[in-house]
């Protein structure tokens, strides 16, 4: 079960449908999902779910039909877009310490920039007019929207990784999907150890005295 759209997800609900999985998405808007998927895909396993995922009561709805339909539910995937993905790791690390007695494994896919539509301008809700403030923003957007159609990452092996993934079971708690995903990653790892270096003499001087 997870939120449907037309970049990850379309390539992900493809194959599990082609698995003979049994998929529910969620979306605001489900002809949208199944015009997505073509008209060879097989959606007899499918169940469109319409679905604000601001309303609390219609995402209980959802989990409820779909326990009704498919008699359960073994996988979740929060693809939900946000602006908050740094609030959204932390809750995920958080989160899969509280489960993990129970049995339920968290990942989280960390994926480079992928050959999807998320950067067309009928994707991205752009102001129409901007002011001369922030130019590093502005120039940001600039480069993002030229990027597409020539980001790395290929959706199907993107979907596949995601799969294989949760078929194998375990793993990391992170799971990078891209070349650029992991220098960037990298990149913030090495930001934070030389912070940590830069530190390490000052970050003792708060402790109370070594008992003698």
């Amino acid at each position: 079960m997870f939120t449907s759209g037309r970049g990850h997800t379309s390539s992900l609900t493809r194959q599990l449908l082609e698995r003979g999985d049994s998929v529910a998405a969620t979306t605001r808007c489900p002809e949208r999902l199944t015009a997505a998927l073509g008209d060879g895909a097989d959606t007899s396993r499918l169940l469109p779910l319409a679905v604000d995922l601001r309303d609390e009561e219609q995402v209980k709805q959802a989990v409820n039909k779909t326990v009704e339909h498919f008699g359960g539910l073994d996988v979740v995937v929060n693809n939900a877009a946000t602006a908050r993905a740094f609030a959204l790791e932390g809750l995920s690390e958080v989160l899969a310490a509280e489960v993990a007695d129970f049995g339920i494994d968290v990942t989280m896919v960390e994926p480079g920039y992928f050959r999807t539509a998320f950067l067309t301008p009928d994707s991205l809700a752009l102001p129409a007019a901007t002011t001369d403030h922030y130019p590093g923003v502005r120039e940001m957007v600039d480069n993002h929207l030229e990027l597409q159609g020539s980001q790395l990452g290929d959706p199907r092996k993107g979907a596949e990784a995601i799969v294989s993934r949760v078929v194998a079971g375990g793993g990391p708690l992170r799971q990078p999907l891209g070349s650029d995903s992991h220098a960037y990653a990298t990149a913030k790892v090495q930001a934070l150890q030389a912070n940590l270096d830069a530190t390490a003499a000052t970050a003792p001087t708060t402790d109370f005295p070594a008992s003698a």
